[in-house]
């Protein structure tokens, strides 16, 4: 019989914090699971580490694409629900008990918060994304068809039907997944949330966007913005592709920290993917 739930760990270079990451699952309290471990051709002393734990199925993926290491972790797959986990991450050990709670036939996934933590698993009241007390599925599916988009966490915020992925995967092998699959997942069922904590995202100097240590660097701002414009083609197309139905209004007028990026590179006078489509009031109208 199928598990309930099938968790995939991907690890590129993470020596120092798989082992926490795989640990954290395995001490879950509900044991109705698997474990995927998938490394994505890692040079360091990964493979060596993930070796060592006898509970897990190992899965080697090439270097380079988060999307792809998950699709090589999703082919494993047995579980109905399905939470792609970053190495460098990690589960409270309730995590998965609580998640079981909310389990409905009708939801395309369901979404937690994190809390952020240091390199050394330090963490303090900081969580990774600020939900409104009242968010629940409802307010979550009036603000989808509204604007488009709705808030939504990293990666391992997310745990995801199996049915859902089976419709959408492959993805785009150079966008990142939680962008992919977030963005097209109210088309195909409700959105479920547990406004808590279930969950650590560690903040590193690695895991910064372009590995930019300087929030305020333009260029970040510049790829992050194509690359959002990306996601959102390519969740039309899919979305047009598979039958399903997305918002027409671009949900990037809709999302406060890409209007923010917008907003700051026009005062600096830089240029920015599609900005030749926009004028100064635009960023305001929505």
């Amino acid at each position: 019989m199928n598990n309930l739930f099938s968790i995939v760990i991907t690890c590129y270079n993470y020596e120092q914090y798989v082992g926490k990451c795989i640990r954290s699952v395995l001490d879950q309290n509900l044991r109705d699971f698997e474990l995927i471990v998938v490394n994505a051709g890692s040079t360091d002393r990964s493979q060596e580490i993930i070796n060592t734990f006898n509970e897990v199925i190992k899965v080697s993926a090439p270097k380079g694409s988060h999307a792809i290491a998950c699709h090589h972790g999703l082919n494993k797959c047995r579980g109905r629900w399905i939470l792609f986990l970053d190495a460098d991450d990690f589960l409270f050990s309730s995590a998965l008990s609580r998640i079981s709670e909310v389990v409905r036939p009708e939801l395309s996934k369901i979404q937690y918060n994190l809390r952020v933590c240091d390199e050394n698993g330090f963490y303090g009241t900081r969580e990774m994304v600020s939900f409104p007390k009242s968010h629940n599925t409802e307010q979550i599916q009036k603000e989808y068809e509204t604007t488009g988009t709705y808030i939504w966490p990293v990666t391992s915020g997310n745990v995801y039907s199996s049915s859902f992925l089976k419709q959408v995967f492959p993805l785009k092998p150079f966008l990142p997944p939680d962008g992919q699959l977030n963005t097209i997942a109210p088309a195909f069922g409700l959105i479920g949330q547990i406004n808590c904590s279930l969950g650590c995202y560690r903040l590193h100097s690695q895991n910064m966007d372009n590995r930019s240590l300087n929030p305020w660097d333009s260029k970040r701002f510049q790829f992050n913005i194509k690359r959002r414009y990306k996601e959102y083609f390519y969740a039309r197309k899919k979305s047009l592709a598979l039958k399903r139905r997305l918002p027409l209004r671009p949900f990037i007028n809709n999302e406060i920290s890409f209007i923010s990026y917008r907003i700051f590179l026009k005062k600096l006078n830089c240029s920015y993917f599609m900005h030749h489509n926009e004028n100064n009031l635009i960023l305001f109208y929505y």
